[in-house]
């Protein structure tokens, strides 16, 4: 940031043509001070206060020497003293200001500069002291409105411009650790403060257009998003979201159309390919689907979410050898990703009927993976239906309460809890049961969709 910048010399032009007609003394005074020689000029503005105390040129003249001495609390004291006795004088304000600032006071700085900022509203040095001192406390968005007001007065101050431009790209982060965090409304004020400055960065457009979607405002939402990846289109994580959208609003065939250029614009990019898979699985068309995976996987084995996918496709297709062989691949990349055992799990689960060492496995399968991730209703849904094939009833039952607890609109868990209950000689529970189910509506296949694309983000 620049040098604090003094309005003393102002007042002192003005007091040295005031000078002239009644004291030859504190003329000259004024004008070393002005021309920076403090050490000539102090001297007789101190002995022109002694004949008057509150002679505000003299005042000021000692408290630009001070300021510029680096004595700011010195400085402070006389410039609050002038502000006293000139209320209405915005350079006094402002240089109290620029005194606490430098004094590292920016609290008494943002309430001198408010002042200043009032008085002169058009002053672009005022609202860029007042920015500095939000900065200082780190209020990021007073910061940038200030400095905002600063860069409209004077748009080609470098100094003005720059602060402008660096808070506006603090916010922006800002903005992009709320979505991370799902506060979508926060990110969403924050972006539109800052468009001014960035309204024309794909990261803008991209970060808004997100919020917008998660806020439910489509057509924001779209506009902004498509906008982001028109000025970066080779941007990976751009066309992954604009993909989201289209596929969550059920714009299916848009989504496959994207994502089939993205292919053909990068024919390298691993996460196009992914995208346009994930999306043929949206439109049903699951065997183009597999063949993309797979065909990924051989390229790359250690492109992890594509293990997901495909395991989707096999689960989908009833292709339990095949999923068990894929799980088997990805616990041998990384052991410590859950999806490995569930699809093991899950195609042992399915080919216990054909003896019971498939089960076994499977049980313990699913419990490795729920020690990975014990938040998983899916994990857990299948090893109630494993328990239940190994007819542990009480274990099922277990595993179909914390499927629910985690999961309240779990279709499926509440169904073979309630026919579980029944077995059991529960009826009410059962009832019960069965009811939740019946006004539950089946989960959407865009659910899947979503989560299969945001599992691609950070590969």
């Amino acid at each position: 940031m620049r040098a604090l910048w003094w309005y003393g010399t102002a007042l002192l032009v003005a007091s040295a043509a005031w000078a002239q007609t009644a004291d030859d003394p504190l003329a000259r005074a004024l004008a070393a001070v002005q021309r920076g020689d403090c050490s000539s000029g102090v001297p007789d503005l101190r002995s022109a206060l002694d004949h008057s105390p509150n002679l505000i040129p003299a005042l000021n003249g000692i408290a630009v020497c001070e300021a510029k001495s680096g004595h700011y609390d010195n400085a402070a004291a006389l410039f609050a003293r002038i502000t006293r006795l000139q209320p209405d004088a915005w350079q006094g304000w402002s240089n109290l200001g620029a005194s606490y600032l430098s004094a590292n006071q920016p609290e008494q700085a943002v309430e001198a500069l408010r002042k200043a900022t009032r008085l002169a509203p058009k002053s672009p040095n005022a609202w860029f002291q007042l920015g500095l001192a939000f900065s200082q406390l780190k209020q990021n968005t007073d910061a940038f409105s200030a400095f905002d007001a600063a860069q409209k007065l004077a748009p080609g101050d470098a100094q003005a411009t720059q602060a402008w431009l660096d808070t506006a790209s603090e916010l922006g982060t800002e903005a992009a650790d709320c979505i991370e965090e799902g506060q979508y409304q926060k990110a969403r004020s924050i972006l539109q403060l800052i468009q001014r400055p960035l309204e024309n960065s794909g990261s803008w457009n991209n970060l808004l257009g997100y919020a917008q979607f998660k806020l439910n405002e489509p057509e924001p939402a779209l506009k902004h998003l498509q906008r982001a990846l028109a000025l970066e289109p080779e941007n990976e994580d751009y066309l992954l979201d604009l993909g989201e959208f289209l596929g969550i609003h059920r714009a299916k065939e848009q989504a496959v159309a994207l994502f089939e250029v993205a292919v053909k614009r990068m024919p390298q990019s691993q996460r196009a390919r992914f995208g346009l898979a994930v999306s043929y699985i949206l439109m049903e068309r699951r065997d183009e689907a597999s063949r993309l995976l797979e065909a990924l996987l051989n390229t790359n084995s250690k492109f992890e979410p594509a293990y997901r996918a495909l395991g989707e496709c096999y689960e989908d297709a009833g292709n339990w050898n095949g999923m068990l062989e894929l799980g088997s691949k990805l616990q041998a990349i990384n052991p410590r990703n859950p999806m490995g055992w569930y699809l093991t799990g899950a195609a042992g689960l399915m080919l216990g009927y054909q003896g019971p060492e498939h089960l076994d496995r499977a049980i313990e399968d699913l419990k490795r993976g729920l020690g990975l991730d014990p938040g998983s209703s899916r994990l857990h849904f299948t090893l109630a239906k494993a328990y239940q094939q190994k007819e542990d009833d009480a274990a099922a039952v277990r595993e179909l309460k914390e499927t629910v607890r985690l999961e309240p609109q779990h279709e499926r868990a509440h169904y073979v809890l309630g026919r579980l209950y029944k077995k059991l000689g529960q009826p009410s529970l059962s009832a019960r049961e069965l009811e939740l189910h019946s006004k539950i509506k089946a989960a959407d296949r865009t659910a899947q969709y979503q989560a299969l694309l945001i599992s691609s983000h950070t590969p």
